[in-house]
């Protein structure tokens, strides 16, 4: 862990050295990013579909204290569907009758997380940009898991079950997003960031562009400066 913490000091060192002075003074963010992906199994008898589809949007305002240094507010709403179908097959060709089971787990999990951040900032050129935030987040956390059983045969007719449950968690996460903007005119650009690690009290530490949610890491926006 302590490399970890050598690398950020040493990106921060960096900024702070190369600092420019700059007239933005207020920049508003708004970011986001979306993915969606399908994974299908089928071996022998059995058949496993997975579907998941997640979102992030992200708002904050920043304040310049300084030529390399800016601190704000923001909030980040996350939504992610962890969709599933698994399926069994079987047939008796003593007895001549067939079974077959469903089982449809579905999770679904969304983040409001308002934060205070801190967004170190260098410009390169005079439409590049960029910048690493730290942000420091506390929020709720809501996730409902439900699923649908169901077997079925020629005898007996057949058995569904469903289940439902849902409840709230307080999360607090701790992140560093390098980011690149790229200015279309002296107060409106475009942007690019992703979490390069984060900490938060439910899956603890996740590094280097990794996530252990289904989480979006990408995420990309505009960037309206106000002087």
């Amino acid at each position: 862990m302590k490399k970890y913490f050598l690398i950020i000091l040493i990106i921060i060192q960096t900024i702070i050295l190369n600092g420019q002075i700059t007239d933005r003074k207020f920049l508003i963010d708004v970011s986001g990013g979306y993915q969606s992906h399908k994974d299908n199994v089928s071996f022998g008898n059995s058949y496993n579909e997975q579907t998941i589809n997640s979102g992030k949007l992200t708002l904050a305002l920043n304040y310049q204290l300084n030529n390399y240094l800016y601190i704000g507010f923001g909030i980040e709403y996350v939504i992610w569907q962890d969709k599933q179908f698994n399926s069994f097959y079987s047939t008796d060709q003593a007895t001549n009758t067939s079974i077959i089971v469903d089982y449809s787990p579905t999770s679904i999990n969304s983040i409001l997380l308002p934060s205070l951040n801190l967004k170190l900032f260098k410009n390169l050129t005079d439409k590049v940009s960029i910048g690493l935030n730290i942000s420091n987040g506390y929020g709720l956390k809501y996730v409902n898991n439900q699923s649908i059983s169901k077997w079925q045969g020629i005898y007996p007719a057949g058995l569904v079950e469903e289940y439902s449950k849902s409840e709230n968690k307080s999360l607090y996460e701790f992140s560093l997003d390098p980011e690149i903007m790229y200015f279309l005119s002296d107060r409106v650009g475009v942007k690019m960031k992703v979490v390069a690690l984060r900490f938060d009290t439910i899956y603890k530490t996740q590094f280097l562009f990794s996530s252990k949610t289904n989480e979006v890491l990408w995420s990309v926006g505009l960037i309206i400066a106000i002087k």
